[in-house]
């Protein structure tokens, strides 16, 4: 079988006039069908800018004889007018094996027992081209060949062009958890895997990239191999350079911007089986050393997004967050910013989740219900710009169910929670909050709130 896919020109104007023309993944397939022994796969893009006097080409494919070999290959070529009497000239080129496809993964054994597998190894250069992996417009890690799909870097070549970078390099891997009882690919990194790349951006505002993109209760064929599609469920990325060091692990998606990486768009970091939730995880770990912006913290959640963990039928959540805090969103609104000092909660109970959808008779349905309760505590030590005591407690409850049936939704459930703070010395005082909500079918929902309630010392 043979498919072929054309992918959309672009074309740029300006004051009436063709600036920029590019194309983006015109690409064939063959062979890529169960059962086939030999598959093959080549896509293309390119861009021209008439002004900048520039262009650039890339290529990829990717060649896969069953149980013999299986490689893939990325090449990037440009030039661009810098003045001089001839173009300057940049490229990129990647090679990659895939362990997987050729049913050889390798086995890493710790005193007789094998802890993790090597599914894939890849490497690459480059001349003159800044390359990024985990984010950034100039990524080369996200390609995905036998899907026909080029990396970001493709598309923004003539603005990844930098002179200053001599040579870059990459070299990446795909690891999962071990494999057992011998080939069975839909057991390939079935528990765990992770797709981890690292850059080196070698000469002035050159850096160090570690990236990686995670998933959990998935095979390679139902993770990895769907990348392109189907966002990763956990991702990463550590960077150091001239102006500091950072790093941001995301596990599901996040609704806040994280350092250096773009958390929004992940798959939820969950287990299911039969429909019951056997695990999730949800969060983010950042840090920072920045001596460009003055910024120092290290933080397992935040305290506004808690880090999240469940493993049927406990549930705890918490979070740590130490350091110098200039940007909103790590802690309270109501702490003045920028602060200095530790934060620290935790909070754990347990949970029950349960969902179902499907086809009966005439309609289509999805059903669900989940419970749980549960209790925490808090406390902070604020010792910048001025000493500052928090402390809380809390406890929680509630229970759920509902669905759609025929178009028609319904749900009902309650849901108590009670909270208390006290904080010192300015002011000192002791305040709490009770809410009650009663959710019933065809009725408005009923809402007992009671917020802030308390004594003030001073």
């Amino acid at each position: 079988m043979v498919e072929a896919k054309a992918a959309p020109s672009w074309y740029y104007h300006q004051d009436g006039r063709e600036t920029r023309w590019a194309f983006e993944g015109v690409g064939v397939s063959f062979g890529d069908f169960e059962g086939s022994p030999v598959s093959f796969d080549l896509v293309v893009g390119g861009v021209v800018d008439t002004q900048r006097l520039a262009l650039s080409f890339t290529g990829a494919g990717s060649l896969t004889v069953e149980e013999l070999i299986s490689v893939e290959a990325i090449g990037l070529f440009g030039v661009i007018d810098t003045g001089g009497a001839l173009p300057d000239a940049f490229w990129f080129v990647s090679a990659g094996v895939d362990l997987a496809n050729m049913g050889t993964p390798v086995n890493v054994n710790v005193q007789g027992v094998d802890v993790l597998a090597f599914y894939a190894f890849r490497g690459g250069i480059a001349s003159k081209l800044r390359i990024d992996v985990g984010g950034g417009d100039c990524r080369v890690d996200d390609a995905d060949v036998p899907n026909l799909q080029l990396p970001t870097i493709a598309t923004n070549a003539l603005e990844c062009y930098d002179p200053d970078l001599p040579v870059s390099f990459l070299a990446g891997t795909l690891i999962g958890s071990p494999v057992q009882g011998g080939a069975v690919s839909d057991l390939y990194g079935k528990v765990w895997h992770l797709d981890a790349n690292l850059v080196l951006n070698l000469g002035k505002g050159g850096d160090m990239q570690l990236a990686g993109a995670g998933w959990i209760g998935k095979n390679l064929a139902e993770g990895y191999r769907q990348r392109s599609s189907v966002p990763s469920q956990i991702a990463g990325r550590f960077v150091v350079n001239s102006g500091g060091i950072y790093g941001s692990l995301c596990a599901g998606p996040q609704p806040y911007a994280v350092e250096g990486i773009d958390c929004s768009n992940l798959s939820e970091a969950e287990i299911r089986e039969a429909g019951v939730l056997i695990a999730r995880f949800k969060g983010t770990i950042e840090f920072k050393a920045s001596w460009a912006d003055g910024e120092y913290y290290f933080a397992l959640g935040r305290q506004t997004a808690p880090l999240y963990g469940y493993v049927i039928p406990r549930e705890t959540q918490g979070y740590l967050v130490m350091g110098y805090i200039t940007r909103p969103g790590f802690l309270d609104p109501n702490v003045g910013l920028p602060a200095g000092g530790v934060w620290v909660g935790g909070q754990s109970g347990f949970t029950w989740d349960w969902s179902d959808s499907g086809s009966a008779l005439v309609c289509d349905y999805d059903v669900w219900a989940n419970a749980g309760f549960g209790f925490g505590g808090a406390l902070g030590l604020q010792m910048y710009p001025a000493f500052q005591l928090s402390a809380g407690l809390n406890a929680y409850g509630w229970a759920r169910a509902g669905g759609t049936v025929c178009g028609v939704s319904e749900s009902l459930g309650v849901t108590v929670k009670a909270a208390g703070r006290l904080t010192a010395p300015d002011p000192t005082e002791f305040r709490g909050d009770f809410e009650l909500k009663l959710e019933l079918p065809v009725v408005p929902d009923i809402e007992v709130t009671i917020k802030n309630i308390g004594v003030t010392l001073n």
